[in-house]
Protein backbone atom coordinates (compact mmCIF):
# COMPACT_ATOMS: atom_id res chain seq x y z
CA UNK A 1 0.00 0.00 0.00
CA UNK A 2 2.92 2.37 0.60
CA UNK A 3 4.75 1.66 -2.66
CA UNK A 4 2.81 4.10 -4.92
CA UNK A 5 3.22 7.02 -2.51
CA UNK A 6 6.90 6.20 -2.10
CA UNK A 7 7.37 6.10 -5.86
CA UNK A 8 5.54 9.43 -6.27
CA UNK A 9 7.65 11.00 -3.54
CA UNK A 10 10.84 9.86 -5.32
CA UNK A 11 9.57 11.39 -8.58
CA UNK A 12 9.01 14.87 -7.12
CA UNK A 13 12.60 16.24 -7.45
CA UNK A 14 12.90 15.26 -11.12
CA UNK A 15 9.34 16.46 -11.84
CA UNK A 16 10.08 19.83 -10.21
CA UNK A 17 13.21 20.27 -12.32
CA UNK A 18 11.35 19.28 -15.49
CA UNK A 19 8.53 21.75 -14.84
CA UNK A 20 11.06 24.49 -14.09
CA UNK A 21 12.86 23.81 -17.36
CA UNK A 22 9.57 23.81 -19.27
CA UNK A 23 8.66 27.21 -17.78
CA UNK A 24 12.12 28.58 -18.60
CA UNK A 25 11.95 27.37 -22.21
CA UNK A 26 8.47 28.90 -22.62
CA UNK A 27 9.68 32.28 -21.30
CA UNK A 28 12.70 32.13 -23.62
CA UNK A 29 10.46 31.21 -26.54
CA UNK A 30 8.13 34.12 -25.79
CA UNK A 31 10.99 36.63 -25.68
CA UNK A 32 12.84 35.51 -28.81
CA UNK A 33 11.77 36.17 -32.42
CA UNK A 34 9.48 33.61 -33.95
CA UNK A 35 12.04 32.71 -36.57
CA UNK A 36 14.29 31.18 -33.91
CA UNK A 37 13.66 27.73 -32.43
CA UNK A 38 14.32 27.68 -28.66
CA UNK A 39 11.24 25.47 -28.31
CA UNK A 40 13.37 22.51 -29.37
CA UNK A 41 14.84 22.66 -25.87
CA UNK A 42 11.60 21.05 -24.65
CA UNK A 43 13.30 17.73 -25.54
CA UNK A 44 15.61 18.34 -22.57
CA UNK A 45 12.54 18.45 -20.32
CA UNK A 46 11.58 14.94 -21.40
CA UNK A 47 15.11 13.68 -20.88
CA UNK A 48 15.02 14.98 -17.31
CA UNK A 49 11.67 13.18 -16.89
CA UNK A 50 13.51 9.85 -17.13
CA UNK A 51 14.44 10.22 -13.45
CA UNK A 52 10.78 10.39 -12.44
CA UNK A 53 10.55 6.64 -13.25
CA UNK A 54 6.92 7.29 -14.10
CA UNK A 55 5.66 6.77 -17.65
CA UNK A 56 2.47 8.69 -16.98
CA UNK A 57 4.44 11.78 -15.99
CA UNK A 58 6.48 11.54 -19.21
CA UNK A 59 3.30 11.47 -21.30
CA UNK A 60 1.81 14.43 -19.43
CA UNK A 61 5.04 16.43 -19.85
CA UNK A 62 5.06 15.62 -23.59
CA UNK A 63 1.55 17.03 -23.90
CA UNK A 64 2.50 20.07 -21.80
CA UNK A 65 5.54 20.78 -23.98
CA UNK A 66 3.38 20.42 -27.11
CA UNK A 67 0.86 22.93 -25.75
CA UNK A 68 3.64 25.34 -24.74
CA UNK A 69 5.21 25.05 -28.21
CA UNK A 70 1.92 25.96 -29.88
CA UNK A 71 1.30 28.77 -27.35
CA UNK A 72 4.78 30.15 -27.97
CA UNK A 73 3.86 30.61 -31.62
CA UNK A 74 1.11 33.06 -30.64
CA UNK A 75 2.96 34.82 -27.84
CA UNK A 76 6.37 35.03 -29.51
CA UNK A 77 7.86 38.30 -30.73
CA UNK A 78 7.83 39.22 -34.42
CA UNK A 79 5.56 38.32 -37.29
CA UNK A 80 4.71 34.65 -38.04
CA UNK A 81 6.40 33.15 -41.11
CA UNK A 82 6.76 29.82 -42.86
CA UNK A 83 10.08 29.33 -41.10
CA UNK A 84 8.50 29.75 -37.67
CA UNK A 85 5.70 27.31 -38.57
CA UNK A 86 8.28 24.80 -39.81
CA UNK A 87 10.27 25.20 -36.61
CA UNK A 88 7.16 24.53 -34.51
CA UNK A 89 6.30 21.37 -36.48
CA UNK A 90 9.87 20.11 -36.14
CA UNK A 91 9.84 20.92 -32.42
CA UNK A 92 6.60 19.01 -31.81
CA UNK A 93 7.98 16.03 -33.76
CA UNK A 94 11.19 16.18 -31.73
CA UNK A 95 9.18 16.32 -28.49
CA UNK A 96 7.21 13.18 -29.29
CA UNK A 97 10.20 11.35 -30.72
CA UNK A 98 12.05 12.03 -27.49
CA UNK A 99 9.00 10.98 -25.49
CA UNK A 100 8.79 7.65 -27.36
CA UNK A 101 12.50 6.96 -26.80
CA UNK A 102 12.19 7.83 -23.11
CA UNK A 103 9.17 5.55 -22.72
CA UNK A 104 10.96 2.68 -24.45
CA UNK A 105 13.97 3.18 -22.20
CA UNK A 106 11.80 3.21 -19.08
CA UNK A 107 9.96 0.05 -20.15
CA UNK A 108 13.27 -1.72 -20.82
CA UNK A 109 14.55 -0.55 -17.45
CA UNK A 110 11.39 -1.85 -15.78
CA UNK A 111 11.74 -5.24 -17.48
CA UNK A 112 15.38 -5.42 -16.43
CA UNK A 113 14.42 -4.56 -12.87
CA UNK A 114 11.79 -7.29 -12.92
CA UNK A 115 14.32 -9.80 -14.29
CA UNK A 116 16.70 -8.89 -11.46
CA UNK A 117 13.94 -9.37 -8.91
CA UNK A 118 13.07 -12.76 -10.42
CA UNK A 119 16.72 -13.80 -10.36
CA UNK A 120 17.07 -12.74 -6.73
CA UNK A 121 13.93 -14.68 -5.85
CA UNK A 122 15.20 -17.73 -7.75
CA UNK A 123 18.56 -17.54 -5.97
CA UNK A 124 16.79 -17.34 -2.61
CA UNK A 125 14.58 -20.32 -3.47
CA UNK A 126 17.53 -22.40 -4.71
CA UNK A 127 19.57 -21.45 -1.65
CA UNK A 128 16.72 -22.47 0.63
CA UNK A 129 16.29 -25.77 -1.28
CA UNK A 130 20.03 -26.46 -1.09
CA UNK A 131 20.03 -25.71 2.62
CA UNK A 132 17.14 -28.11 3.09
CA UNK A 133 18.96 -30.82 1.10
CA UNK A 134 22.09 -30.34 3.21
CA UNK A 135 20.05 -30.65 6.39
CA UNK A 136 18.42 -33.82 5.09
CA UNK A 137 21.84 -35.22 4.17
CA UNK A 138 23.17 -34.46 7.64
CA UNK A 139 20.13 -36.12 9.21
CA UNK A 140 20.51 -39.16 6.92
CA UNK A 141 24.21 -39.34 7.82
CA UNK A 142 23.39 -39.36 11.52
CA UNK A 143 20.77 -42.07 11.02
CA UNK A 144 23.15 -44.20 8.98
CA UNK A 145 25.90 -43.82 11.56
CA UNK A 146 23.74 -44.39 14.62
CA UNK A 147 21.56 -47.16 13.19
CA UNK A 148 22.73 -49.03 10.09
CA UNK A 149 26.46 -48.73 10.73
CA UNK A 150 26.11 -49.95 14.30
CA UNK A 151 23.97 -52.90 13.18
CA UNK A 152 26.59 -53.91 10.63
CA UNK A 153 29.34 -53.58 13.19
CA UNK A 154 27.40 -55.75 15.63
CA UNK A 155 26.72 -58.35 12.91
CA UNK A 156 30.39 -58.53 12.02
CA UNK A 157 31.40 -58.81 15.66
CA UNK A 158 28.88 -61.60 16.29
CA UNK A 159 30.06 -63.41 13.19
CA UNK A 160 33.66 -63.28 14.32
CA UNK A 161 32.86 -64.58 17.82
CA UNK A 162 30.14 -67.11 16.96
CA UNK A 163 31.89 -69.21 14.30
CA UNK A 164 33.89 -72.32 15.30
CA UNK A 165 37.70 -72.25 15.10
CA UNK A 166 38.99 -72.07 11.56
CA UNK A 167 40.98 -75.32 12.05
CA UNK A 168 37.77 -77.30 12.50
CA UNK A 169 35.98 -75.62 9.61
CA UNK A 170 36.08 -76.99 6.08
CA UNK A 171 38.23 -74.80 3.82
CA UNK A 172 35.27 -73.69 1.74
CA UNK A 173 33.28 -72.65 4.81
CA UNK A 174 36.25 -70.83 6.33
CA UNK A 175 36.84 -68.98 3.07
CA UNK A 176 33.21 -67.94 2.78
CA UNK A 177 33.20 -66.73 6.41
CA UNK A 178 36.29 -64.61 5.80
CA UNK A 179 34.75 -63.27 2.63
CA UNK A 180 31.50 -62.40 4.42
CA UNK A 181 33.38 -60.58 7.17
CA UNK A 182 35.35 -58.72 4.52
CA UNK A 183 32.12 -57.71 2.76
CA UNK A 184 30.69 -56.39 6.02
CA UNK A 185 33.83 -54.34 6.66
CA UNK A 186 33.73 -53.05 3.08
CA UNK A 187 30.06 -52.12 3.47
CA UNK A 188 30.84 -50.23 6.69
CA UNK A 189 33.68 -48.39 4.95
CA UNK A 190 31.37 -47.41 2.10
CA UNK A 191 28.80 -46.15 4.58
CA UNK A 192 31.47 -44.05 6.29
CA UNK A 193 32.46 -42.63 2.89
CA UNK A 194 28.83 -41.79 2.08
CA UNK A 195 28.39 -40.10 5.45
CA UNK A 196 31.55 -38.00 5.18
CA UNK A 197 30.95 -37.15 1.53
CA UNK A 198 33.44 -37.08 -1.36
CA UNK A 199 37.02 -36.67 -0.18
CA UNK A 200 40.11 -35.96 -2.28
CA UNK A 201 42.50 -38.87 -2.54
CA UNK A 202 46.26 -38.58 -2.45
CA UNK A 203 46.75 -41.11 -5.26
CA UNK A 204 44.10 -39.58 -7.56
CA UNK A 205 41.66 -41.66 -9.56
CA UNK A 206 42.15 -45.46 -9.51
CA UNK A 207 42.77 -47.20 -12.84
CA UNK A 208 39.53 -48.71 -14.06
CA UNK A 209 41.17 -52.03 -14.95
CA UNK A 210 42.58 -52.51 -11.46
CA UNK A 211 39.26 -51.54 -9.85
CA UNK A 212 37.37 -54.10 -11.93
CA UNK A 213 40.00 -56.80 -11.32
CA UNK A 214 39.71 -56.32 -7.55
CA UNK A 215 35.93 -56.44 -7.80
CA UNK A 216 35.88 -59.68 -9.78
CA UNK A 217 38.34 -61.27 -7.35
CA UNK A 218 36.27 -60.26 -4.31
CA UNK A 219 33.06 -61.56 -5.87
CA UNK A 220 34.50 -65.02 -6.54
CA UNK A 221 33.92 -67.22 -3.46
CA UNK A 222 32.74 -70.71 -2.67
CA UNK A 223 29.17 -71.73 -3.58
CA UNK A 224 29.03 -68.93 -6.10
CA UNK A 225 29.74 -68.74 -9.83
CA UNK A 226 33.43 -68.56 -10.65
CA UNK A 227 33.98 -65.16 -12.22
CA UNK A 228 36.90 -64.42 -14.50
CA UNK A 229 38.13 -61.20 -16.08
CA UNK A 230 39.18 -60.70 -19.69
CA UNK A 231 40.94 -57.33 -19.74
CA UNK A 232 42.17 -55.83 -22.99
CA UNK A 233 45.94 -55.23 -22.88
CA UNK A 234 46.77 -51.66 -21.93
CA UNK A 235 43.58 -50.97 -19.98
CA UNK A 236 45.34 -51.47 -16.65
CA UNK A 237 46.91 -48.05 -17.17
CA UNK A 238 43.76 -46.24 -18.30
CA UNK A 239 42.24 -43.83 -15.79
CA UNK A 240 38.73 -42.44 -15.61
CA UNK A 241 37.46 -39.64 -13.40
CA UNK A 242 36.84 -40.88 -9.88
CA UNK A 243 33.05 -40.46 -10.04
CA UNK A 244 32.84 -42.31 -13.35
CA UNK A 245 35.03 -45.16 -12.08
CA UNK A 246 32.84 -45.52 -8.99
CA UNK A 247 29.70 -45.67 -11.13
CA UNK A 248 31.24 -48.30 -13.42
CA UNK A 249 32.29 -50.44 -10.44
CA UNK A 250 28.80 -50.15 -8.89
CA UNK A 251 27.19 -51.20 -12.18
CA UNK A 252 29.42 -54.25 -12.57
CA UNK A 253 28.99 -55.17 -8.89
CA UNK A 254 25.21 -55.12 -9.27
CA UNK A 255 25.40 -57.29 -12.40
CA UNK A 256 27.70 -59.81 -10.67
CA UNK A 257 25.53 -59.81 -7.56
CA UNK A 258 22.42 -60.55 -9.64
CA UNK A 259 24.31 -63.37 -11.33
CA UNK A 260 25.39 -64.87 -8.00
CA UNK A 261 21.93 -64.66 -6.44
CA UNK A 262 19.55 -65.51 -9.27
CA UNK A 263 21.26 -67.06 -12.29
CA UNK A 264 22.28 -70.47 -10.86
CA UNK A 265 25.32 -70.11 -13.10
CA UNK A 266 28.61 -71.95 -12.65
CA UNK A 267 30.77 -69.44 -14.52
CA UNK A 268 30.70 -65.77 -15.31
CA UNK A 269 32.94 -63.68 -17.55
CA UNK A 270 33.66 -59.96 -17.38
CA UNK A 271 35.15 -58.66 -20.63
CA UNK A 272 36.57 -55.13 -20.70
CA UNK A 273 37.77 -53.48 -23.88
CA UNK A 274 38.12 -50.03 -25.37
CA UNK A 275 37.16 -49.10 -28.91
CA UNK A 276 36.72 -45.74 -30.61
CA UNK A 277 36.64 -43.70 -27.40
CA UNK A 278 34.18 -46.01 -25.66
CA UNK A 279 34.83 -48.38 -22.78
CA UNK A 280 32.75 -51.53 -23.20
CA UNK A 281 32.15 -53.89 -20.27
CA UNK A 282 30.34 -57.15 -20.93
CA UNK A 283 29.14 -59.40 -18.09
CA UNK A 284 27.94 -62.83 -19.26
CA UNK A 285 27.08 -66.08 -17.49
CA UNK A 286 25.90 -69.61 -18.27
CA UNK A 287 22.91 -69.46 -15.93
CA UNK A 288 19.23 -70.13 -16.40
CA UNK A 289 18.56 -66.69 -17.84
CA UNK A 290 15.28 -64.80 -17.58
CA UNK A 291 12.73 -62.91 -19.60
CA UNK A 292 13.57 -59.17 -19.40
CA UNK A 293 9.92 -58.32 -20.01
CA UNK A 294 8.94 -60.10 -16.79
CA UNK A 295 11.42 -58.37 -14.50
CA UNK A 296 9.92 -56.79 -11.39
CA UNK A 297 9.41 -53.08 -11.98
CA UNK A 298 9.50 -52.23 -8.28
CA UNK A 299 13.08 -53.44 -7.79
CA UNK A 300 16.01 -51.06 -7.45
CA UNK A 301 18.85 -53.12 -8.93
CA UNK A 302 18.31 -52.72 -12.67
CA UNK A 303 16.84 -49.25 -12.19
CA UNK A 304 19.95 -48.14 -10.30
CA UNK A 305 22.17 -49.61 -13.02
CA UNK A 306 20.27 -47.67 -15.69
CA UNK A 307 20.48 -44.46 -13.67
CA UNK A 308 24.23 -44.80 -13.12
CA UNK A 309 24.83 -45.52 -16.81
CA UNK A 310 22.84 -42.42 -17.70
CA UNK A 311 24.88 -40.31 -15.27
CA UNK A 312 28.13 -41.22 -17.03
CA UNK A 313 26.62 -40.67 -20.49
CA UNK A 314 26.68 -44.35 -21.47
CA UNK A 315 24.33 -47.08 -22.61
CA UNK A 316 23.07 -50.27 -20.98
CA UNK A 317 21.95 -53.37 -22.88
CA UNK A 318 20.56 -56.53 -21.23
CA UNK A 319 20.09 -59.62 -23.35
CA UNK A 320 18.68 -62.80 -21.80
CA UNK A 321 16.19 -65.58 -22.35
CA UNK A 322 15.18 -68.62 -20.26
CA UNK A 323 17.81 -71.34 -20.46
CA UNK A 324 20.39 -69.31 -22.37
CA UNK A 325 22.14 -67.26 -19.72
CA UNK A 326 22.41 -63.49 -19.44
CA UNK A 327 24.53 -60.90 -21.18
CA UNK A 328 24.85 -57.36 -19.82
CA UNK A 329 26.73 -54.80 -21.95
CA UNK A 330 27.71 -51.38 -20.58
CA UNK A 331 29.30 -48.72 -22.78
CA UNK A 332 30.66 -45.47 -21.32
CA UNK A 333 32.74 -42.69 -22.89
CA UNK A 334 36.44 -43.21 -22.16
CA UNK A 335 38.90 -40.32 -22.35
CA UNK A 336 42.31 -41.40 -23.60
CA UNK A 337 44.17 -40.87 -20.33
CA UNK A 338 47.07 -43.23 -19.78
CA UNK A 339 49.61 -42.99 -16.97
CA UNK A 340 52.81 -44.99 -16.63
Amino acid sequence: MNMPSLKTRDSLPALTIALGLAAGVFILDSLTPRGMAPQMLYAVVLLVAVWTHNQRIVKLLAWLCTVLTVAGFFFGAGDPSETSVFNRVVSVSLIWLTAVLVLLYMRAEERLRQVNLNLEQLVEERTAALTQVMKQRERLGRDLHDDVLQLLYAAGLNLKTAVPPMKTCPPDVAGQIRHTIGELELAMQHLRDYISGPQPTADGEPPVGVALANLVQNMTVADRPRFSLNLQPGLSGVFLPLAKTENVVHIVREALSNCARHSQATQGLVTVQRDDGMLQIEISDDGIGFNPDHVRRDGHGLANMATRVEEVGGTLTIASSPGRGTRVVVQVPCVETVRP
